[in-house]
């Protein structure tokens, strides 16, 4: 393209400004996602079979198509290759057909162009998209759930609260949540054996306390009774944006979820990850430290041969802590980091917005 970046990025602000033009790529029915990648190149197909290559830039994505922004005309119904990277460390090279190209007013020499691939694209391994971040208030002052609901307002937070032990116990092992934030000097309510019991229920989300006083004896009690965290009081707006920034995570995507013939088997895997997610909790709470070893062995060894590096790294660095027989406090961060990698990871026919394959229906890999 003979035209600078920020001409670029103007022309892309102004188009996803515009209403949906009447005709054409714009009446894909799949939803489409902002997918701006930077510069890319589309090679076209020429009638002797020649590939010619064009300079390109991305505008939006969706499970059938493309619209992209070049420097000259191209041709409706030539078929053409592009490569789509991905933020997950992989990409993909897909085929399709140009369907529209048409001039945009007052750009210089700037054509958007719509292309329809010719099979679907997971597009949920290409634009990541922020979900709701799902918080489980246990604290016994209604007053306190409206104050931190006050603090949260304006983000996509999804609070629940409960002001009793078994409330709490209830929605955890009902829901997943990204975390849950528990008073530790309720006088009503026993944290620490709350967290205790949750745990050897098999609870694996983080579990943050909250405490005026903080010091090595609280954070040893914290360790002992299965928190991963806590922050100290008094709350503020700042304390509890930062919290949710820090545990909103990217999914753990395979390397190998664009490969049609394998995306069954990740599936299956992924299931089975989650697992053996909930067997290595439980058997790190019951102190079964053999157990824990033989778990992150499976895990190291098998969860890189699905393409999920990430997850096998973490297993090799738990065994070692074990190895090296690491105080409980690094043990359990390892731990429980191991178990939220396993969460994080997704099917390669995952889309924005499903729901991961239910863990206890999941068989075992091969």
């Amino acid at each position: 393209m003979r035209v600078d970046d920020q001409t670029v990025s103007r022309c892309l602000d102004r188009l996803d400004r515009q209403i949906r033009d009447p005709a054409g790529l714009d009446l894909r029915a799949a939803e489409r996602y902002p997918y701006r990648v930077g510069r890319m190149t589309v090679e076209l197909t020429a009638d002797d079979d020649a590939v010619v290559p064009y300079a390109a830039v991305s505008r939006n994505l969706s499970r059938t198509g493309i619209a992209l922004l070049v420097g000259q005309f191209l041709w409706p119904g030539t078929a053409c290759r592009l490569t789509l990277p991905s933020p997950y460390g992989h990409e993909e090279t897909v085929t399709g057909r140009i369907v529209r190209c048409r001039y945009l007013v007052g750009s210089s020499s700037v054509y958007e162009v719509g292309v329809r691939f010719d099979r679907p694209v997971n597009v949920a391994l290409f634009v990541p998209r922020p979900k709701s971040v799902r918080i489980l208030l246990v604290d016994e002052s209604p007053v306190r759930h409206e104050l931190v609901a006050g603090f949260l307002e304006g983000l996509d937070v999804d609070l629940l609260c409960a002001t009793t032990a078994l409330d709490a116990a209830a929605e955890a092992l009902k829901h997943e949540f990204d975390v849950m934030l528990l008073d530790l000097e309720s006088p009503s309510i026993d944290a620490f054996l709350v967290t205790k019991e949750l745990r050897g229920a098999g609870y694996l989300g983080p579990i943050v306390g909250l405490a005026v006083h903080t010091g090595p004896t609280l954070r040893a009690r914290c360790e002992a009774a299965g928190c991963t965290g806590y922050l100290r009081k008094p709350m503020t707006r700042e304390k509890l944006r930062g919290l949710v920034t820090s545990i909103v995570s990217e999914p753990v995507v395979s390397a190998l979820a664009h490969d049609v013939a394998l995306t069954p088997l990740i599936d299956q895997f992924v299931g089975w990850l989650r697992q053996q997610a909930r067997q290595l909790s439980a058997a790190f709470e019951r102190g079964e430290i053999e157990a824990v070893q033989r778990i992150a062995r499976t895990l190291q060894g098998d969860a890189g041969s699905y393409g999920f590096d990430p997850i096998s790294e973490e297993a090799e660095h738990l065994q070692i802590l074990l190895e090296l027989d690491a105080p409980p406090a690094q043990l359990r961060g390892a731990v429980y980091e191991l178990i939220h990698l396993c969460r994080a990871a997704r099917p390669a026919t995952w889309e924005t917005g499903d729901p991961v394959p239910d863990a206890d229906a999941a068989p075992t890999p091969a």
